[in-house]
């Protein structure tokens, strides 16, 4: 049993509570913006960390990974963004937009990370390290809220494609997090969402260093004329 230090696994786990709290505020400000009122009438229109904290998900099981696991790897989840689709401008595809814009918040938290490890703390070992922690926190984020097995995200594509009714969909999400549980015991399942992990931050590291090379190569061109 690996005990880890404790500033180790309290800068992780902050680490963890801003990223789930942007994946949640990203699911409710899309919910707003399609013209549902519910997230922010139950106050969750919101960066406030505590507005979204879940007991189990927030706070039990990723406390226990990262005391006995792995200060970094880990998941976990925040309390569900209601929203009414009925409100939605789009009712055809409202509900979709604002299931995947929570990880789509991941990938643009990740991005930002990436884009300021490579050109404000670029001299700076230890901010740069802290942003890469962040860049692959969000990363797995996506990749795990992604998996087609509800209640994650990723499950309301499958929920689209083959017109699974809302009781059937309640029904199955029962068992989801049992079924995640078990599969997250199997060594081959662990290597493919390594495999996506890591595609998932080439592909934000490549999308950063698009970004940052005119600001690069400015910097350059003034280093050169002084």
């Amino acid at each position: 049993m690996n005990i880890y230090p404790f500033r180790i696994i309290l800068v992780n786990y902050l680490l963890l509570l801003i990223s789930l709290t942007f994946h949640e505020w990203g699911h409710a400000w899309a919910a707003h913006k399609l013209g549902d009122n519910t997230p922010q009438q139950q106050g969750r229109l919101s960066l406030n960390p505590l507005v979204h904290i879940d007991l189990i998900g927030t706070i039990i099981l990723p406390l226990i990974m990262m005391l006995f696991v792995t200060p970094l790897g880990i998941w976990g989840w925040a309390k569900p963004v209601e929203f009414n689709i009925n409100n939605f401008k789009n009712k055809k595809f409202g509900d979709l937009l604002v299931i995947l814009a929570g990880p789509a918040s991941n990938l643009l938290l990740a991005l930002f990370a990436a884009i300021a490890a490579n050109t404000i703390f670029r001299n700076n070992g230890p901010i740069s390290g802290l942003m890469g922690n962040i860049l692959f926190l969000n990363c797995l984020l996506f990749v795990f809220n992604m998996l087609p097995i509800p209640p994650l995200d990723g499950s309301c594509l499958l929920k689209k494609v083959f017109h699974v009714t809302e009781e059937t969909y309640l029904y199955i999400s029962q068992w989801g997090f049992v079924t995640i549980l078990i599969l997250l015991q199997l060594p081959f399942v662990n290597k493919i969402l390594l495999i996506c992990i890591k595609m998932a931050m080439g592909f934000i590291y490549m999308l950063s260093e698009l970004i940052c090379w005119p600001l690069h190569a400015l910097s350059h061109s003034i280093s050169g004329f002084l």
